[in-house]
């Protein structure tokens, strides 16, 4: 099992943060966590994670082996 934040093809990491955070209203709070983070120079796709799992909004997937 994996916490995974994932984007969709053509979707920068600011509006899949978005996409995930909005069924849960979270919009505004997971996005000030993912500007400050990038502030404070985090890369883009390390920031979004850790905003969606400040806010519990990550995805848990189980990986496939094949």
């Amino acid at each position: 099992m994996s916490l995974v934040a994932a984007r969709r093809e053509n979707e920068t990491w600011r509006e899949a943060v978005i996409r995930c955070a909005e069924p849960w209203g979270l919009e505004r709070d997971a996005l000030g966590v993912y500007d400050r983070l990038l502030t404070e120079g985090m890369h883009e796709a390390q920031a979004a994670w850790c905003a969606l799992y400040e806010w519990d909004i990550v995805d848990l997937t189980q990986e496939i082996e094949e």
